[in-house]
């Protein structure tokens, strides 16, 4: 295993699964996107787990480092992990956005 990231990009990554995590919940109770957040409850410890495996065989870089080399020479892992942590980022943001307008729409 190579280097590692700063605690602080840790930190912040495992706060950004939680929080999708949390969103995923309250969008099940309020009927929004009931499927795709059941699908982030199942597949985020499930990716976690992938994650974590897949990046246990870098050596001398870190992990971003390591996913973007593998992306690049076309590695089928890299790339679905990469897509899936656009799909988070792209389900995080819609709820957020839906939200807001949500509330702006209720004020």
């Amino acid at each position: 295993m190579g280097p590692s990231l700063p605690v602080s990009v840790w930190i912040v990554y495992y706060i950004f699964f939680i929080i999708v995590l949390f969103v995923s919940v309250y969008n099940m109770k309020k009927d929004y996107k009931r499927v795709q957040s059941s699908q982030n409850l199942l597949f985020i410890p499930i990716f976690l787990i992938i994650n974590f495996a897949y990046f246990i065989q870098r050596v001398d870089v870190n992990e971003l480092e390591y996913l973007w080399l593998q992306v690049l020479s076309l590695d089928l892992i890299a790339i679905a992990i990469a897509l899936i942590y656009i799909y988070f980022l792209y389900f995080f943001v819609s709820s957020i956005i839906h939200l807001s307008k949500k509330k702006t729409k209720d004020i």
